[in-house]
């Protein structure tokens, strides 16, 4: 019995030292309020002392009009560190701590933390009432909330409807040819304000404006005008399920790299303005959808494929739709666009975590996906990085290196696992024995 239960502690022992080793670094964050008035200070507190940690953090907040830091990094080194939180107006704001690569514990064994976060509530600063000699009460005069317009008319043009202040969607009928319009609006209250009118350059089918009003308490309302520039005969090509029209003239295009030339290209038996990539041998021409949507597409064979081009710290790379294999998918924002990517994902020992959209991995900064050096006309496999927004060639043995370690954390786990299952069967079969020759 006395040997079962040495048995069954080193056994335990050697779970939980491994269970410690990684899991048990950790740090922890902390403010003095969550909640200030406009104009005061409070005090975020980091502390890695717990795990010894030894450092750098980052922090951020999503919002700096509301509460701004007083750093955008600290140190750390088995210590407390302090970031000053200034409240600027009202509304919310979350303040992010992420641990930087290299951060190590009290082993000085390198270690992987999640960011953590915490909710700032910033409330308006009162205004005392003003004192009035005459002791009369002082009456505060309040702004208007009419963010209506009494007009909106187009230079030589008509809408289709007749306006109404009620009214927030108008269409509109441009003829062939045309480049510009111009967009008039009158306010209802003179204390509001209007952006969106002006002249506006067109191009074939849908074009969408806003006209924003915003009142003089700051309330916004927001008309809107659905234009279509016709086409003298427009060129229609179906790709799926889905209708577009081909874009004629380069000035309605996107702009795109130096390294696409012009070129004249027929669709259609109709010449159309597009482009040409000498390095990968093929036409770019523009398609716009059915909302208004501009977007470059290779044009080989009679056939139409998306051409997803970036420029990332004076790299343009042509993204592919590429499987990065053994890793999982996800996708990072860059340039107000989602691109399709995939990361190594660490498993814990309660579930699996994997990625499934919108940056999901908490912690992992890094995405690998295959691209194309459209100055180069070389794929590549490459890694971006969140953080710095840059890219780079990304080494492929690397990949076989995380398959490695991932094996070596599930050998080492199972074998831990089964030597205290066999501690305690054995120790279940000592105790059935010893009460069997008590009762005999």
């Amino acid at each position: 019995m006395k040997k079962g239960i040495k048995y069954l502690s080193i056994g335990l022992f050697v779970f939980i030292t491994f269970i410690n080793n990684v899991l048990a670094a950790d740090f922890s964050i902390s403010v003095t309020s969550n909640t200030v008035t406009a104009g005061n200070t409070i005090s975020l507190k980091i502390d890695g002392t717990s795990s010894g940690l030894t450092g750098r953090f980052n922090i951020s907040t999503s919002n700096s009009g509301v509460a701004s830091i007083s750093t955008n990094n600290v140190w750390i080194e088995n210590n407390v560190g302090w970031v000053t939180i200034t409240a600027k107006s009202a509304g919310t704001a979350v303040i992010t701590v992420s641990p930087t690569d290299g951060i190590s514990d009290a082993n000085a064994e390198e270690v992987s933390l999640s960011p953590r976060s915490v909710t700032i509530t910033v409330n308006a600063k009162q205004t005392p009432p003003s004192n009035n000699s005459g002791g009369g009460s002082t009456q505060t005069k309040t702004k208007s909330s009419n963010n209506f317009l009494s007009s909106i008319t187009i230079d030589n043009l008509k809408l289709n409807e007749d306006f109404d202040k009620e009214k927030l969607e108008y269409t509109l009928t441009i003829p062939a040819e045309t480049e510009k319009i111009k967009i008039n609006a009158q306010l209802a209250d003179s204390n509001a304000k209007v952006t969106g009118t002006g002249e506006h350059e067109v191009s074939i089918g849908l074009n969408t404006f806003e006209l924003v009003v915003t009142a003089e308490n700051g309330s916004k309302r927001t008309y809107t005008i659905k234009a279509t520039l016709e086409d003298l005969k427009p060129i229609e090509v179906t790709i799926g399920n889905e209708k577009y029209n081909v874009i004629r003239k380069r000035k309605d295009l996107p702009e795109i790299s130096e390294y696409n030339i012009e070129k004249d290209i027929t669709i259609q038996n109709n010449i159309i303005e597009g482009y040409y990539n000498e390095k990968l041998k093929y036409d770019l021409v523009g398609l716009k959808d059915s909302s208004g949507n501009i977007a470059y597409y290779i044009y080989k064979n009679n056939k139409y494929t998306p051409y997803n081009e970036y420029t990332f710290n004076g790299t343009t790379l042509q993204i592919l739709d590429k499987e990065v294999a053994k890793l999982k998918k996800t996708s990072f924002n860059y340039d107000k666009a989602k691109i399709t990517s995939y990361q190594e994902v660490k498993t814990d020992l309660i579930k699996n975590t994997y990625a499934l959209d919108n940056n999901d991995i908490t912690g992992n900064q890094f995405y690998l996906f295959y691209a194309i050096n459209v100055e180069t006309g070389k794929e590549n496999l490459y890694q971006y990085d969140s953080l710095e927004k840059t890219v780079q060639r990304y080494n492929l043995a690397v990949l076989d290196m995380y398959k490695s370690n991932k094996d070596t954390y599930y050998k080492y786990l199972v074998m831990s696992l089964l030597l205290v299952g066999i501690l305690l069967i054995t120790m279940s079969i000592m105790m059935l024995k010893k009460g069997k020759n008590k009762h005999k």
